[in-house]
């Protein structure tokens, strides 16, 4: 299954036409399709073409194929002890009597997280719980592998608005597509500014409850929606099979610290800010259930602190704008894709 967006391999001339293409001519269908009760179109949940697979693209703590714990596979997210520094990986290891190599998995398996990774995981977490109000601007690039084997890079990017516990705002902007979302506590929407059409249903109170039923019951797969998982006992640390600190780096203007995980579907690298927000600065996904192994880079730019009115997250549809349904996905369906 190709990296990013969630459709059905596709063969066209030459046997190279992208799945990103593949879902725009999907979603085209859609919305010129005969109209359904009440003259709305009916959205199949295959089809909004500003689906991600978690943690395939986005996210590592859920996604619905190979990846994931607790509440999908994992967009998007490992352990061997870290080796001593300045010692190459695993030059300890070759050196040990085969007793003591024997005896290596169980140990893996006692303390699967070295002590430093674990708390710097920790104090991220507890620093993404702690935020009330933030802007997030993140900057995306991805890679979209031809059936030919090559892969190709696009550049998109995501803002978002959050005002915790139930205010969720968010902009996707690339240029083959635009998206947003608005999510007010009642009700989430979503709509194309260049189709002018939109899709709404009514939501629960709180953002994570409403990401669990936009998956759960509608397919909608949400951007870099771990980072409401994080810190929480729902994000699934206990998937990460080896994980090492990789050192010190610079994102920009500010100094990180870098970690590299690794997973069944997926190796990740994380960049936590070393400043006292200790927020995510970069993230980056690689796809290794895939034989051409794509990637995902996400840099995040963090504003917190911000103030926003209610208004804000409230859609208001346009003049000559169009309104269509969601299809919901088949509940046992559902369930089968969740571990």
């Amino acid at each position: 299954m190709r990296h990013r967006l969630v459709s059905a391999p596709v063969r066209g001339d030459g046997g190279a036409i992208s799945r990103r293409r593949a879902a725009a001519g999907c979603a085209l269908k859609a919305a010129r399709s005969p109209a359904a009760e009440g003259g709305a179109c009916r959205l199949p949940a295959c089809v909004p073409e500003w689906r991600y697979r978690r943690a395939g693209s986005l996210d590592i703590g859920h996604r619905r194929t190979k990846m994931r714990a607790g509440s999908g596979k994992v967009a998007v997210a490992i352990c061997m002890a870290m080796a001593a520094p300045g010692a190459a990986p695993g030059a300890a290891a070759a050196q040990t009597a085969p007793a003591a190599s024997a005896a290596a998995p169980q140990a893996a398996q006692a303390q699967p997280i070295p002590p430093r990774v674990k708390q710097a995981l920790d104090r991220m977490g507890t620093a993404l719980r702690a935020l009330t109000a933030f802007e997030l601007r993140a900057d995306l690039t991805t890679e979209d592998v031809l059936e030919t084997g090559q892969k190709l890079q696009g550049s998109l990017l995501l803002t978002m608005d959050v005002r915790q516990p139930d205010r969720l705002l968010i902009a996707v902007d690339s240029a083959r597509k635009q998206r947003s979302i608005y999510y007010d506590g009642r009700k989430l929407t979503v709509f194309g500014p260049k189709t002018g059409y939109y899709a709404s249903f009514d939501a629960p109170p709180t953002i994570r409850e409403m990401l669990r039923i936009a998956t759960d019951r509608y397919g909608l797969e949400t951007p870099l929606a771990d980072l409401f998982e994080w810190g929480t006992p729902d994000f699934p640390v206990d998937r990460i099979e080896e994980a090492l600190y990789a050192g010190w780096d610079r994102i920009g203007t500010r100094s990180c610290d870098h970690y590299a995980f690794r997973q069944e579907g997926a190796d990740w690298q994380l960049w936590i800010d070393q400043a006292e927000s200790a927020l995510p600065c970069k993230l980056v996904i690689v796809n290794t259930d895939d034989p051409a192994q794509p990637q995902t880079t996400v840099v995040l730019d963090w504003t917190t602190g911000k103030r926003f009115t209610d208004a804000q997250f409230t859609f208001a549809p346009p003049a000559g704008s169009h309104q269509i349904t969601f299809g919901q996905v088949d509940p046992g369906a559902a369930k089968g894709g969740r571990q």
